[in-house]
């Protein structure tokens, strides 16, 4: 395929091992939050990012029921996030 746009890249050819392993070092910043392709960080009380621990961030109202949510979490820095998701169903059978 094909892209649209002519784009150069500055760093030269080179090779190089990969090292495997798990990292400690930054963490992330400037999470994002974006709900089914809606970014909701700031209507969520986050900004233009969050930079710190979060908890009970109620998302039911951008939830679309009957079909698949999507949950995309960003950062503008590497590193780890940890997101748990609690789901009440409720069935009328």
């Amino acid at each position: 395929h094909t892209h649209g746009m002519a784009h150069t890249h500055s760093i030269s050819n080179h090779t190089h091992d990969i090292i495997y392993g798990i990292y400690e070092g930054t963490s992330p910043t400037n999470i994002t939050i974006k709900i089914n392709g809606t970014d909701r960080t700031s209507i969520l009380g986050g900004g233009t990012g969050f930079n710190s621990d979060q908890s009970n961030l109620n998302i039911t109202s951008y939830l679309s029921i009957g079909q698949w949510n999507t949950i995309e979490l960003g950062s503008s820095r590497l590193g780890r996030l940890d997101a748990t998701v609690f789901i009440q169903a409720l069935m009328g059978v």
